[in-house]
């Protein structure tokens, strides 16, 4: 058997959270944008991915 285990490194701990901050703003910011701004906020997000 194989002693090739792979280990998380401080570099690989800090972009899995750095992940987890963006994937989770990418779900929670429709819904934010849906009170603010009801059906519109479609155009404003895809105003938003232009600048």
């Amino acid at each position: 058997m194989s002693e090739n285990k792979r280990k998380l490194g401080f570099f690989s701990i800090v972009l899995l959270g750095i992940n987890a901050i963006i994937g989770s703003g990418i779900f929670l910011l429709p819904s934010a944008g849906m009170k603010a701004f009801g059906p519109a906020s479609i155009l404003v997000l895809f105003f938003l991915m232009l600048f």
